[in-house]
């Protein structure tokens, strides 16, 4: 079989390898990582030094509470920016360390956390969209009738899609390992917990503490930001409030603003976010944000463009920056979404051709041995799906292709992440939600009935996907961790129904509440402006082509084009954070190259934590204040 990402081993680690001396996170361990032959040799020396101790009742109850709360966090941070960025794996390898944890113990853990919070993709980037489309008044549902369908189908499908993450195991991860960029981070923790026992662990208990404080300091900032307390107002609000200052953003006068209006949000968390994303990053979300209030907003108004309002229900003259940001603006951006994450797919056809090109007696076949369990979702997914649309074809057709998705995309999705490191859920989502809304409406279904199967097919599969995505990493660090691949297994399957139901009630809590949080919520937004184009509702084509067009274009120039139209979806005050933190970053790390390899990576650890500590401030007096709000 042909190789295509196999690295060269060196000459001292190969032969290591074959006198069986060659120690974990060594020098020549390193640096034949992919190579595949060292691969080999630890999938049959992890099958020989089985350690009974890597999955046990504390390493599997401790992160599924941790894991409770960053599905919260998760929920809120996705919603509020559209980005997840994944803080738990590394908080629950600081916490393992701290306890003096194995490295293949503490990878376990991080898998069942992991479980946790990655099903709540589908939930964030989908589910939402049905609160947005009930908003506007296109799409009735109840959350009784919807939530459980989607909880189950959430469930089913990713342990659906675990069994393809499976089956592509021996090719991608043994035989011709995919390079999967980044997963050094975590091996880097798992190394530094081998060291724990000599030191290191009061070093990480001090870390840990670091994260605590920061939580605090950013919860009780929050708590005078937001909750209302006095009359309903914050703290800040009663005492700040006026034409500068407005729930948490310094800002220009509104009433003066003719073309262009900028402001600064006060949050820890787009600061923390901001350093996670690095300068260049920031740089680009914020650019679209100065795309949209420097160009197209300014524009608008000087043209006197008209637009529909869907809040007054008529077309308007766009005379202040507000109304073109609402009625203009928005709609490129969600078109931005969708054709930036279009074109990042498309970019992948040429690292797709592999799959086709494997000898069919090698290749992964995924549906070997599980006629049967695929017989029986289908037969739930449809049942659920009959009761609730009472159509017996649409259920029967919407669960066949359902399936299929999650066996064929999981399979596309696994090796992109390979190659590139990133992880298109929601494009992939947005290509699945068209067709089978397609499919519906030809079926002859109501625009109502249609707009609710669609979002709960698409809520399930982008979960399936992301978890199916989350194993395979899991795979990757585990093999070289020492980890066995049906340990992993299972810890991932422990945190999947928690994840779903968890996911089910935060984001819905969440998505009550859109405006009251300022929750942006863009991709939601752009599953919402699509469906609502599809079945036919009030949307302005030439906008969304318009945006669509950009999105490809800023995808083959800056290869983020998805960062950067969720940059134009944003107002100015949330991207100026990022960058500030982006920035901060950039200048921290330039008092670094005279430090040692082992020292950077323990200060960037602690960075990370820090970081995580203020988001996760953020995210639980957030809501905190929902629930004051729904009471």
């Amino acid at each position: 079989m042909k190789r295509y990402y196999r690295q060269a081993p060196s000459s001292k680690g190969l032969e290591k390898i074959e006198r069986g001396i060659i120690e974990r996170y060594s020098p020549e361990f390193y640096a034949n990582l992919n190579t595949g032959v060292l691969e080999q040799y630890l999938e049959e020396k992890n099958e020989k030094e089985f350690d009974k101790r890597e999955l046990n009742w504390f390493n599997v109850s401790l992160p599924l509470i941790i894991g409770v709360v960053f599905v919260l966090i998760t929920s809120y941070v996705g919603l509020k920016i559209g980005m997840a960025v994944g803080s738990t794996w590394y908080m629950i390898y600081i916490i393992g360390i701290a306890l003096k944890w194995s490295d293949k113990q503490i990878k376990i853990a991080g898998s069942v956390a992991g479980s946790v919070t990655a099903v709540s993709a589908g939930w964030i980037f989908v589910y939402t969209a049905l609160y947005i489309l009930h908003e506007q008044g296109t799409v009735h549902f109840s959350w009784i009738q919807t939530m459980p369908v989607a909880i189950i189908g959430s469930a089913l499908l990713s342990v659906l899609a675990l069994r393809v993450a499976v089956s592509l195991r021996r090719i991608w991860v043994i035989e011709d390992p995919l390079p999967m960029p980044g997963f050094e981070a975590p091996l880097t923790l798992l190394d530094i917990a081998k060291k724990a026992y000599t030191g290191m662990a009061k070093r990480v208990k001090r870390t840990v503490q670091l994260v605590v404080s920061l939580l605090m300091v950013s919860a009780g900032f929050v708590f005078l930001r937001d909750f209302p307390l006095l009359n309903r107002k914050s703290v800040f609000q009663k005492i700040f409030g006026g034409r500068f200052y407005d729930r948490g953003s310094i800002m220009m006068p509104k009433a003066t603003s003719k073309y262009f209006w900028a402001n600064f949000y006060l949050s820890p968390m787009l600061v923390a976010m901001g350093w996670f994303l690095m300068v260049k990053g920031a740089f680009i979300v914020c650019l679209g944000s100065i795309v949209t209030w420097l160009l197209i907003n300014p524009l608008s108004v000087y043209f006197g463009a008209t637009a529909y309002d869907p809040e007054i229900g008529k077309t308007v003259i766009i005379s202040n920056p507000f109304l073109a940001y609402s009625n203009i603006a928005r709609m490129i951006a969600m078109g931005a979404i969708v054709g930036s994450g279009f074109a990042a797919l498309a970019k992948t056809i040429p690292v797709l051709k592999g799959i086709a090109t494997f000898p069919s007696a090698q290749s992964p076949s995924v549906l070997k041995n599980i006629k049967l369990f695929t017989g029986i979702i289908f037969s739930v997914l449809a049942l659920m799906f009959f009761l609730t649309s009472r159509s017996l074809l649409g259920s029967i057709s919407l669960s066949l292709l359902l399936v299929l998705f999650c066996f064929f995309l999981a399979v596309v999705l696994i090796k992109i992440m390979g190659e590139v490191g990133q992880c298109p859920i929601s494009a992939m989502g947005l290509i699945v939600l068209i067709m089978l809304i397609l499919l519906l409406r030809t079926l002859g279904l109501d625009p109502n009935t249609t707009a609710i199967l669609g979002i709960l097919a698409v809520t399930a599969f982008c979960a399936s996907i992301a978890v199916s995505a989350n194993l395979f990493y899991d795979f990757k660090v585990g093999l070289y961790a020492g980890n066995q691949p049906r340990n992993l297994i299972k810890a991932q399957l422990i945190g999947i129904l928690p994840g779903a139901i968890l996911s089910g009630v935060f984001v819905s809590m969440l998505a009550l509440n859109l405006k009251e949080l300022d929750l942006l919520a863009p991709q939601a937004n752009a599953f919402a402006a699509i469906t609502a184009a599809l079945l036919g509702f009030h949307v302005n084509y030439w906008l969304l082509l318009g945006g669509i067009a950009i999105g490809i274009v800023a995808e083959v120039i800056t290869g983020r084009g998805t960062a950067f139209a969720l940059g134009m979806y944003f107002p100015l005050g949330i991207t100026l954070p990022l960058l500030l933190g982006g920035g901060l970053r950039f200048l921290w790390e330039k008092k670094l190259p005279k430090l040692k390899p082992e020292e950077k990576s323990l200060k960037l650890v602690n960075t990370y934590a820090t970081c995580t500590g203020l988001i996760a401030g953020e995210s639980i007096m957030g809501a905190i204040v929902c629930i004051a709000i729904l009471i």
